[in-house]
């Protein structure tokens, strides 16, 4: 479940065209951990040659303007490299490529990809040149919008439940499984997620001249990453509704265009994401997580580490 506002602020709009870079570059320098190829834009671990030896390793990317994907979530039990392209631009085939050679393994390189088009055939091409090469790699495609119904062309976008195929993937690896095995999880995560956006207004990139607006006091409840048309533009709510609102298009079984997943938080084990694309403050996104567990009944399991005063 996300919560969105813009890409940057008005503030910001005239930040440095080498922005995407010079963002890679303080990311790495705030986390010695990594290292950077400036030219093709990858991020990776700083002991990619000796973890390489040991496990599976595993690539994510896309577009920059989505921070932290992917590059803040290179580490361990995580991604091994992350290739970014430029602002809502996929990375080409060539950086992508290089990438793969970078962090190779013997073990296997497993390829994470959102469902954009260009992040699914730039990926797939290198994919296909790295097996030409010899090199040992399989690739996953994740889609877990729940917003576009069954009856869209374009299929399911990828969106914030990525970073669990990430997590479970990264896991599986670093515990020494194989690629075939790795695979498998982060399909069975991906197979099982539901994602839900809305969105105050449209993303605003820099150097665009014009952003489309919502009128004020709208929302839209399915909007993509990159302002992609929702499916529902409804007045804001009172915060409680708009979360029960959203988890309710996700978990609904009766919803026979997005309806995706059997589940029933009543019986089921449930990981609760809540991500922030930059439009609420630390303390709402806080306030959203409590109602969402809330709702899920999660909040139960943790009701030691609340206390009221006498």
């Amino acid at each position: 479940m996300r919560k969105s506002s813009c890409y940057v602020s008005d503030k910001n709009a005239k930040m440095s065209e080498n922005i995407v870079i010079e963002s890679l570059r303080g990311l790495c320098l705030t986390y010695p951990s990594l290292r950077l190829i400036e030219k093709e834009k990858i991020v990776y671990r700083a002991d990619i040659d000796e973890i390489r030896q040991k496990q599976v390793t595993i690539i994510s990317g896309g577009g920059a303007g989505h921070e932290p994907a992917h590059a803040a979530y290179v580490g361990s039990q995580m991604l091994s490299a992350a290739v970014s392209g430029n602002v809502f631009a996929s990375p080409s085939v060539t950086a992508i490529l290089a990438g793969i050679r970078r962090v190779q393994s013997p073990h296997g390189t497993l390829l994470i990809v959102k469902n954009y088009t260009g992040d699914c055939l730039n990926f797939g091409l290198a994919a296909e040149r790295a097996k030409s090469e010899g090199i040992k790699v399989d690739m996953i495609i994740v889609g877990d919008d729940v917003s576009i119904g069954r009856n869209s062309a374009v299929g399911r976008r990828g969106l914030a439940g990525t970073v669990l195929v990430h997590k479970a993937a990264g896991a599986v690896a670093a515990a020494g499984g194989t690629l075939e095995e790795t695979k498998s999880v982060a399909s069975l995560v991906a197979e099982n997620i539901g994602t839900i956006g809305v969105a105050f207004d449209h993303c605003k990139i820099p150097g665009s001249s014009h952003s489309p607006t919502l009128p004020k006091g709208i929302i839209e409840l399915g909007m993509g990453i990159h302002g992609e048309p929702g499916f529902q533009k409804i007045p804001l709510p009172p915060s409680r509704d708009l979360v029960h609102k959203m988890l309710d298009t996700i978990i609904n079984t009766d919803d026979p265009e997005r309806s995706y997943l059997d589940i029933h938080p009543e019986k089921n084990s449930i990981v609760l994401l809540v991500n922030n694309l930059g439009g609420l403050s630390t303390c709402e996104i806080f306030r959203y997580s409590y109602e969402a567990a809330s709702y899920l009944g999660l909040a139960l399991y943790f009701a030691s580490s609340f206390e009221e005063n006498d």
